[in-house]
């Protein structure tokens, strides 16, 4: 599944809002396209049925990179801190990380 990116399951549930789903199809973040001193990006938090609860994931500069933070977090978050898996392109991913976090650097 080379191709598949957490862009993919993300659904727009308003103009510019997207909730990722997990597995069983609950949310677990919600990307919210803002504006910030006339420059637009997006806001990535914490789901949550009340607003208040939710908590800051980041903000990013394009919807894909918001999608990757938010499954980033979601994965991190199931406990898995060991090493990566056999196979796993640790050189790609980082260089594709240090991407993402320049482009995505912006308050």
């Amino acid at each position: 599944m080379a191709d598949w990116h957490p862009i993919l399951n993300a659904i727009e549930v308003a103009a510019g809002e997207w909730w990722m789903p997990n597995p069983v199809d609950e949310p677990y973040a919600v990307v919210k396209l803002i504006e910030v001193n006339g420059e637009r990006g997006y806001r990535v938090v914490t789901y949550a049925p009340e607003s208040a609860d939710r908590k800051l994931i980041g903000y990013y500069g394009n919807l894909r990179a918001a999608t990757f933070g938010a499954n980033h977090w979601y994965t991190r978050s199931l406990g898995w801190s060991g090493p990566p898996f056999i196979g796993w392109k640790g050189a790609q991913h980082r260089q594709s990380v240090n991407q993402m976090r320049r482009v995505s650097s912006w308050p």
